[in-house]
């Protein structure tokens, strides 16, 4: 294959189900590092990282649950009109959601699609 114009050898490593893909992808670039130092001769250039995909994804998620609940506490201030009903609400909802994810982390569930289409 040719890889920046030039010939190239692909060697696609894939990981095991049970395994974090973020920790593979940093695993794998950290050889990637060592083998370049120690083999001058050679260049080893990684050319897709799944790991940069799910931390952009993760990013994105955490941003929007930012938005979405000072959007929700704006609009339960809209309609509810009592800054001590939208406090209460808008305490217990992060509460609930941290509970969740402290009861999937202690009942040894992933996050994964399954678990994540249960919770939306």
């Amino acid at each position: 294959m040719r890889v920046n114009g030039e010939r190239g050898l692909r060697v696609a490593i894939r990981k095991q189900a049970t395994a974090n893909t973020v920790e593979v992808a940093k695993r794998v670039l950290a050889e990637v590092e060592a083998v370049n130092r120690a083999f001058p001769q050679l260049r080893v250039v990684p050319v897709i990282n799944q790991g940069n995909f799910i931390e952009r994804s993760i990013a994105n998620v955490a941003r929007s649950v930012l938005y979405g609940g000072a959007l929700a506490v704006l609009v339960l201030l809209f309609f509810l009109r009592n800054l001590r009903s939208t406090l209460v609400i808008s305490l217990a909802i992060p509460i609930s959601v941290l509970a969740t994810f402290v009861l999937l982390y202690f009942g040894g569930f992933t996050l994964n699609l399954m678990t994540l289409g249960g919770l939306a």
